[in-house]
């Protein structure tokens, strides 16, 4: 069973600005921690939320850190990005006494979620003032774990985009819709990123996850798309589809942050294709459209 330890992030900060960190047996710790952002439209939810995802990440080894961050009903964006990034970097600050290498810090992230930590690795030691309020440097994270996450806000919704106005106000501009959606932050400096999608959701349909991949793949960014047959929005939360898709996280994580030496060299000794050159080019850099 892990161990859970409360924290506030920010110092005489607002109550959500709290984190809950799940510590691995020490016979398994993988000394990498990943943290973990709850859904809910940037109006619902709390760290609670994910409290059984970090539980699952935690006995695969990892530091799992459930991060709570203020909503629209108390702090207009992008208070919420700014909590993202000030956890991120709380957790850099502490890592040490997490037990886990300040280099194998990752963000995973469920719908509203996901699109701050797509966010958080897109403006991450950049300037991009007309994202967040926070200029205050954060560390890349190592990797991005995005759940059935929005990439593209619109002021005219077309397929696959979701309406700007709930998060930014009814005088969203252009400029601000287009900052907000992570596929706008999408380049060649990016982080390893998975991208786990229902075909059935309801909520954010998976094209958007389908235009990430997209935009990771042109960027030659590593990237993984899957797409889980006839789920809908939140269907991590059925624990049959908790562990399936933890699998995939900890497959991932083990490749891209974790150990990918070692990956690397299992898959040129057991894949006997992997040491050719593909017909008519160098190697890309992209992982599996699975």
């Amino acid at each position: 069973m892990s161990e859970i330890s409360s924290f506030d992030y920010v110092s005489d900060g607002d109550p959500r600005q709290r984190l809950d960190v799940f510590t691995p047996d020490p016979a398994t710790d993988l000394h990498t921690a990943v943290l973990v952002l709850h859904g809910g439209a940037f109006r619902l939810g709390d760290r609670s939320d994910v409290h059984t995802r970090c539980r699952a990440l935690a006995a695969r080894g990892i530091t799992a850190i459930a991060v709570g961050y203020r909503l629209l009903d108390s702090a207009v964006w992008p208070a919420q990005l700014d909590d993202a990034r000030a956890a991120l970097r709380w957790t850099h600050e502490h890592a040490h006494e997490l037990g886990i290498d300040a280099g194998r810090i990752v963000l995973q992230g469920h719908s509203a979620g996901a699109q701050l930590a797509l966010l958080v690795a897109g403006t991450a030691d950049r300037d991009a003032p007309a994202v967040r309020g926070d200029t205050a440097p954060v560390p890349v994270p190592a990797a991005v774990i995005a759940y059935y996450p929005p990439a593209a806000l619109s002021l005219t919704p077309g397929r696959g985009d979701l309406p700007a106005q709930p998060l930014l106000g009814p005088d969203a501009t252009a400029d601000a819709t287009a900052a907000v959606s992570p596929i706008n932050h999408v380049d060649e400096h990016f982080p390893p990123t998975i991208l786990i999608h229902g075909t059935r959701d309801r909520f954010i349909p998976p094209v958007s996850s389908l235009r990430l991949f997209d935009a990771l793949t042109a960027a030659e960014v590593v990237g993984e798309l899957h797409l889980i047959a006839g789920q809908d929005h939140e269907f991590d939360t059925t624990p049959r589809f908790t562990e399936s898709s933890l699998h995939l996280v900890v497959e991932f994580l083990r490749a891209q942050v974790v150990e990918p030496e070692q990956v690397a060299k299992e898959v040129l000794e057991g894949n006997p294709l992997a040491s050719m050159p593909p017909p008519g080019g160098e190697p890309g850099r992209t992982g599996e459209h699975a």
